[in-house]
């Protein structure tokens, strides 16, 4: 028995717990051979004989031995020409080619699987069909409907994986591979610089199961033009340290406490769905459309995040906040992102994302942040919440943006959503803060930079203007850095700072458009386009002497006149 336990796996018991029920692969769509193929390549680290040896790849030879083309120049053009070819077919068989490569993996389905290393003609075979895949699945998950000409139709396979990947219990391209045992998402980036699977493919992301769930979710037709107004609202604009209250500890060690961060509304200041509202027109005096509104990590607890989501969806734009919910009895809170809008037919469109990781303040940041009448800065406090399941959404808003966000720590700690942020490339990763100035010289930059990099991902961070006034750094003067801009084509990271007298910042993002390469020699240039969000200006916007819009005058029976805060244009 413990001979057998201790036996290598082999190629075709890899393929077996994939598709433990396997049907004939002429039905199988694009999205699941690239699963096989890719997790085959991944587990035996065979991928990397993609740039092993220049005189072994790209395969090249006559067609009557099975290769695609007698020239290296002419591999990428005839692979590009087999997926599509593949993808028109389909479900019919797919083209020989194909059939050919597949019997070459199931020969060898008995042979362990770091054999495969050793073996040309398999991972010739491997990486082929995973390329073969790539260019058959171009624009999967991309399609919706929104996107459509009103002549124009999905293909069969665009539309089944479409509704494949919306499904909240699925949330995969691949039709006979369960998500349990691996899932394929649409892709955003190529990585351009490092080796990994991930470098393989365009169009393709394969995530291996684990403890992070992916949300797919299709805000198309929503947004429109070429540039998107995203209107940053940094509030509290005054964070007091009696805010921070030490919470039940009993069950921890000595040198550890849990604290709390609770809401504080000044009584004499107009009331902050007030504020955002004269914000907002404001703003639109300034840039003419506002399509997104962002605050901070807990910059709403729940009363207050349900009076700003109706607001956001009577005026239409993207809301993207922090909420923090207390809980009664001394126990465990909640910190999430809620994302929020309407569909065109009027419906509401809600998703929570909870924090991945609990905040811990050390001494450092007690001290910074003048926590020490509250939290004694000898013991490590840990955040109060509960930790809930973990999902990661990514919203796609139309051609060219897809974004996802994360939580404070989540951006530092990445892992254990690393892998997903890593092989999906999100267009735009939005980071909401509870820290101190956003400096290009402190953590979020680093980590902004990371994702930059690999896999070419623009980033905003966004912390509130009371904490960058709470943060102290000895020697350094208050600063009012609010947020930070970080993308792979404009160099060092952008400071953006909140002006005295300004309440928000407008950020003007349009879209840099490049060619990609993936490592085995195929360019997306003229058949996809690549979009690297880019910061084109920065527009602080102040209130002036204004004056404050008042609720609105209610009616015998209870109900407002009209509503707070009615659009300009009607």
């Amino acid at each position: 028995m413990l001979e057998a336990a201790s036996r290598e796996l082999t190629i075709g018991e890899l393929v077996r717990y994939l598709l433990p029920e396997q049907g004939p692969p002429r039905f199988w769509p694009p999205p699941d051979v690239f699963a096989v193929a890719g997790s085959l390549l991944l587990q035996s680290g065979a991928y990397l004989k993609v740039v092993g040896d220049s005189r072994a790849w790209p395969p090249v030879g006559s067609r009557r031995r099975g290769f695609l083309a007698q020239e290296p120049h002419g591999w990428a053009p005839a692979v590009r020409q087999l997926g599509r070819q593949w993808r028109e077919n389909w479900p019919k068989e797919p083209p020989l080619p194909i059939r050919r490569w597949w019997r070459t993996i199931e020969g060898a389905g008995n042979r362990a699987l770091h054999e495969l290393r050793k073996d040309s003609k398999l991972w010739n075979a491997l990486l082929q069909l995973c390329a073969a895949a790539d260019e058959a699945s171009m624009g999967l998950g991309f399609h919706g409907s929104q996107d459509l000409a009103d002549d124009e139709e999905l293909d069969l396979l665009s539309y089944l994986t479409q509704q494949q990947l919306l499904r909240p219990e699925w949330v995969s391209l691949c039709r006979s591979i369960h998500p349990s045992r691996a899932r394929v998402l649409p892709k955003c980036h190529t990585p351009q610089t490092g080796i990994t699977l991930n470098s393989l493919t365009h169009n393709l992301a394969l995530c291996r199961s684990g403890d992070v769930r992916p949300v797919w979710n299709d805000y198309r037709g929503l947004l429109s033009g070429d540039v998107l107004n995203v209107l940053l609202f940094p509030s509290p604009g005054t964070v007091y340290p009696v805010q921070f209250k030490a919470a039940a500890s009993a069950g921890l060690a000595e040198d550890f406490g849990l604290f709390t961060f609770q809401p504080h509304r000044d009584p004499a200041k107009q009331s902050l769905e007030v504020e955002l509202d004269r914000l907002y027109h404001e703003a639109r005096k300034v840039t003419g459309k506002i399509d997104v509104v962002v605050l901070p990590e807990l910059s709403l607890d729940k009363a207050l995040y349900t009076k700003i989501r109706r607001w956001s969806q009577r005026h239409k734009v993207l809301l993207i906040c922090g909420v923090g919910e207390l809980s009664p009895q001394g126990r465990a809170g909640r910190n999430y992102v809620a994302f929020d809008t309407v569909r065109q037919d009027g419906s509401p469109v809600p998703i929570q994302q909870f924090k991945h990781h609990r905040w811990q303040l050390e001494r450092s940041q007690i001290v910074r942040y003048g926590l020490g009448g509250q939290l004694n800065p000898e013991r490590k406090w840990w955040e109060y919440i509960h930790p809930e399941e973990r999902t990661l959404n990514f919203v796609s808003l139309r051609g060219g943006l897809t974004f996802c966000c994360l939580v404070c720590e989540d951006l530092a700690r990445q892992e254990p959503v690393a892998q997903i942020v890593r092989a999906v490339g999100p267009n735009l990763v939005i980071a909401l803060l509870m820290d101190g100035p956003q400096l290009a010289s402190r953590w979020p930059a680093r980590y902004a930079t990371v994702l930059a990099d690999d896999p070419g991902s623009s980033v905003l961070t966004l912390t509130s203007i009371g904490m960058t006034a709470l943060s102290r750094e000895a020697g350094s003067p208050t600063s009012r850095v609010v947020a930070l801009w970080k993308d792979a084509k404009s160099g060092p990271a952008r400071e953006i700072e909140l002006p005295p007298g300004a309440t928000g910042v407008v950020l003007a993002i349009t879209r840099w458009s490049g060619v990609e390469w993936t490592a085995d020699g195929r360019s997306d240039a003229g058949v996809a386009v690549t979009s690297y969000p880019s910061l084109a200006g920065v527009h602080p916007i102040e209130l002036g002497s204004l004056p404050a819009r008042r609720a609105p005058r209610r009616k015998a029976g209870g109900r407002p006149a009209r509503p707070l805060g009615k659009r300009a244009d009607g």
